[in-house]
């Protein structure tokens, strides 16, 4: 069994930090790509392109994350991963953004199972009002 390092709760609030602010970043970098270039308005383009081969938009990202989840079983398993360059952290940070994209997809059907409270503040948040 692998042998962890202590780790404070300001330490992994800073690592979220960290990681979402790279995950962003990415995110904005490959949207454009994914989506047919900066003209483009779609954000979700090429998962709506799914429906091509009669995969439901949202099903096609979760397919993505388990893409994702079978490189971390690997890296379990075998200590490494085969494509050198990647790691687990872009796993990661590719984890991060297609739950946004997820997440964000969902909200455009109108679907948030979050209690109405939530929402409000969830559109606040989205919006710079709660600053």
């Amino acid at each position: 069994m692998a042998q962890y390092k202590p780790y404070t709760h300001e330490e992994l609030v800073a690592l979220h930090d960290k990681m979402c602010k790279e995950a962003r970043a990415i995110m904005v970098k490959k949207n454009q790509d994914y989506s047919g270039g900066r003209g483009h308005r779609d954000p979700f383009a090429n998962f709506h392109g799914a429906a091509l081969f009669n995969v439901q938009p949202e099903i096609g990202i979760i397919i993505r994350m388990n893409d994702k989840f079978k490189r971390v079983e690997a890296f379990l398993e075998n200590g490494s991963l085969a494509v050198q360059g990647e790691g687990i952290a872009d796993i990661c940070h590719d984890l991060i953004n297609y739950s946004v994209l997820l997440y964000g997809m969902l909200l455009t059907r109108g679907e948030d199972p979050r209690p109405q409270g939530l929402r409000e503040l969830a559109k606040q948040r989205i919006n710079g009002e709660d600053k």
